[in-house]
């Protein structure tokens, strides 16, 4: 045992010359692996002087960790040394080269596919803003070659980080990483990174119910998702669309009742003019995110408005002749909206309406008719 009130002064000296040599030893050798593991017990049992072993030790198990030989063992080797890396100066001169395997470790396997690795990518993210800026930044930009296994594990791992940070780290996070992913997803080229943001940022959505979620995420969406579904690009407007119905309603539990319903007819509005915009592939999405909104959250619609949203769902955009997508995504929006009961008294007067699309001349239509 290394306790210290029972270590020799010879112990520690021996054990602070092998550290100070262990960054000189061949790489990933059984010397220096040996020396390692001794630094790693010299610290975990609380050893007289125990900070003096941290710097290089974790430099070590980082690089290991991310290297080619490095196994899940070695990154499970770092988590338990998670403690020590209050003890360094994060941002200083001798932080460099702990920062950049930190930053490779945020992309890794070893650490995105297994649970200890994401606790302490998330504790990265946590350290310090001057760091979880960077973190950002590096998974971001890895984020259109990653495999989709990995992506789906970075919004448990930003959901973790924001629920333990506090201070500028918790604002850094919400500010600098999620707003930041949500202004992305909107205004993103590529279809497949958009999908791949609004995967992390359901981690989130998923959570509404759970406390100060649902006040995050309104005030981070509110500058974004409004203005997003008003400009000229279509392709912007429809994939703000699709970011606004994973997190419908856009709400904040604690604001006043007559502020909660001005914000909730708001919400219907941009659902409207989504569902009857003048490009079609922002029609088919409207209709989908309208299906989507009546299905799950009928109740807090008015009954007056969810019966004029079927109505035109209905009578106007199921026989949208311009887009034999629009009249396809209305039927199975119909559909959805069906999996209600509390849906089927009005249903009842309007699903006649629909009985021509069995004959559409578009096979998708005939199909979503079925």
């Amino acid at each position: 045992c290394l306790k210290e009130e029972k270590t020799p002064s010879p112990t520690r000296e021996v054990v602070k010359t092998l550290y100070d040599a262990m960054l000189n030893l061949d790489f990933n050798t059984a010397e220096q692996d040996a020396v390692a593991k001794l630094c790693e017990a010299w610290y975990l049992s609380a050893a007289e002087a125990c900070a003096e072993v941290v710097p290089a030790t974790i430099v070590y198990l980082l690089t290991l960790s991310v290297s080619e030989h490095g196994k899940v063992a070695d990154m499970k080797r770092v988590w338990a040394m998670k403690s020590a890396f209050s003890l360094l100066e994060i941002g200083g001169e001798d932080f460099a080269s702990i920062q950049d395997a930190i930053l490779r470790a945020a992309t890794h396997p070893n650490y995105i596919l297994h649970k200890e690795g994401q606790s302490f990518v998330g504790f990265a993210l946590t350290l310090k803003p001057s760091l979880t800026k960077l973190l950002h930044r590096t998974i971001k930009s890895q984020l259109p070659r990653m495999r989709t296994s990995m992506v789906s594990q970075y919004g448990e791992i930003y959901h973790s980080a924001w629920k333990k940070a506090s201070g500028q780290a918790l604002l850094c996070i919400e500010h600098e990483c999620l707003q930041d992913f949500a202004n992305h997803c909107v205004n993103a080229a590529s279809p497949a990174l958009a999908s791949a943001l609004r995967k992390i940022l359901g981690a989130f959505h998923s959570r509404k119910k759970f406390q100060h979620v649902d006040e995050m995420l309104h005030r981070i969406y509110e500058p974004i998702i409004w203005r997003s579904l008003q400009v000229a690009n279509p392709t912007v407007r429809k994939q703000a669309c699709l970011l606004f119905i994973e997190a419908f309603p856009v709400q904040d539990p604690e604001a006043p009742q007559a502020e909660f319903e001005q914000l909730m007819q708001r919400q219907i509005n941009a659902l409207t003019e989504a569902m009857m915009d003048e490009e079609p592939s922002v029609r088919e999405v409207g209709v989908q995110c309208v299906g989507r909104a009546l299905s799950v959250f009928w109740d807090l619609i008015p009954l007056q408005t969810c019966q004029s949203l079927l109505v035109r769902l209905i009578t106007e955009l199921s026989f949208d002749a311009a887009s034999s997508g629009v009249r396809a995504a209305t039927l199975r929006a119909v559909g959805c909206v069906l999996d209600n009961h509390l849906s089927h008294p009005i249903m009842q007067g309007l699903a006649p309406h629909l009985r021509p699309h069995l004959n559409d001349s578009s096979e998708r239509v005939r199909v979503a008719a079925c």
